[in-house]
């Protein structure tokens, strides 16, 4: 898990680089649920954020690449991509806390069916 990218202090430093603008992850990852851990993140820094799992043309023979959006509540990324069929973030049950770079749950994390 790429745990260093997925904390507050990490958001922080994008937005700051982004002059506040919307950030986008990639959290596709097999054994852990990674979206629950950004909707904390989300929840925590005031941010809005919407998602999308998507499959290529043989999507019988593969998982889903996961994303991530987060921006602030409003901006027009987050209703353009909802038009596009990506769903809200808010439909996602939030992980028990936010990462910090001193405080990580990979654990809890852990995707439903180990």
């Amino acid at each position: 898990i790429p745990i260093h990218l997925l904390t507050r202090e990490a958001l922080a430093l994008y937005r700051a680089r982004t002059g506040g603008g919307p950030v986008l992850y990639h959290v596709s990852n097999r054994f852990y649920a990674l979206a629950p851990v950004l909707r904390r993140l989300a929840d925590a820094e005031g941010l809005a954020g919407v998602r999308r799992d998507a499959r290529s043309g043989l999507a019988e023979l593969q998982d889903p690449s996961r994303y991530v959006l987060l921006a602030a509540p409003g901006h027009p990324w987050l209703a353009a991509l909802a038009e596009r069929g990506w769903s809200p973030l808010a439909d996602v049950a939030p992980a028990r806390a936010p990462w910090t770079d001193a405080h990580v749950d990979p654990l809890g994390v852990l995707a439903p069916f180990l």
